[in-house]
């Protein structure tokens, strides 16, 4: 996979680093420690329990981030 390769450039490289990390920790943001902190049913915010509206929120951040990936390698025509 091109993700793993050696031979990308370092700034390439920073930006799936970035990519990763950011869903490594979104995956923690789902499990235990975590989510017991957000997993309440009050307060209701726009009619959805909190701990239902934090899952939605982070499954939004998680389409935006890979959404962005895309675009970026699209614009920089890197696929091939």
């Amino acid at each position: 996979m091109r993700i793993f390769s050696t031979l990308l450039p370092p700034a390439e490289r920073r930006v799936y680093k970035a990519v990763t990390a950011f869903f490594v920790a979104l995956f923690f943001a789902m499990i235990w420690p975590v989510y017991p902190v957000f997993s309440r049913i009050e307060p209701r915010l726009l009619g959805i329990p909190f701990a239902l509206l934090y899952l939605i929120i982070l499954l939004v951040l998680g389409f935006c981030v890979l959404l962005s990936l895309f675009l970026w390698e699209d614009r920089k025509g890197s696929l091939d």
